[in-house]
């Protein structure tokens, strides 16, 4: 089952996209920013597992949002 990834952009606003997935970007800029906050704490490294977990989320999610960003750049290219 496919659904509709609401592509932003000056050209293509309002358009859609079929897509795999649903990704809700700003909540997903937001929760990165969550976590670099508590990467940055001093005692992150305390707890080895927690703090693994947490890097493995962040990587997570960059790579999520660099994938729709650059379905939207080619989107735009079109």
């Amino acid at each position: 089952m496919s659904v509709k990834l609401e592509v932003r952009s000056a050209k293509w606003h309002g358009k859609s996209v079929k897509c795999g997935c649903i990704f809700d970007f700003p909540a997903a800029q937001k929760r990165l920013a969550e976590l670099n906050v508590i990467a940055a704490g001093e005692d992150f490294w305390s707890e080895p597992e927690k703090a693994q977990s947490i890097m493995q989320e962040i990587t997570t999610l960059q790579n999520q949002m660099s994938k729709v960003e650059n379905l939207a750049a080619e989107i735009d290219d079109v």
